[in-house]
């Protein structure tokens, strides 16, 4: 989700522009194997809850593209613990402009 700030920058390049992005891990991952950049996510301020069958995890980040902040934002993850171990059943984040 973009910061009001943010959107508003993004209205002006496209006035269609939406301000929730729905998306998939296909199209991250696409993103990330065919970029040509050094892609660098920088983590902070991790916060873990779980009863054991269910967790959620809350940081914040820094989105770095050949050295310089993209955008940084609060990221949330919401899991769940299968026979398998866990998996992320779904993920959100916001979208700032760079400090």
């Amino acid at each position: 989700m973009l910061s009001d700030q943010r959107y508003a920058l993004a209205r002006v390049k496209a006035p269609d522009a939406a301000k929730i992005r729905m998306s998939s891990y296909q199209d991250f991952a696409d993103f990330v194997s065919k970029s040509k950049a050094s892609l660098d996510p920088q983590h902070s301020n991790l916060r873990i809850q779980t009863d054991g069958i269910i967790a959620s995890a809350y940081f914040d980040f820094r989105f770095m593209i050949d050295g310089k902040e993209q955008n940084r934002g609060s990221e949330t993850w919401q899991l769940v613990r299968g026979v398998d171990g866990w998996r992320i059943a779904s993920i959100s984040y916001s979208s700032n402009l760079p400090g």
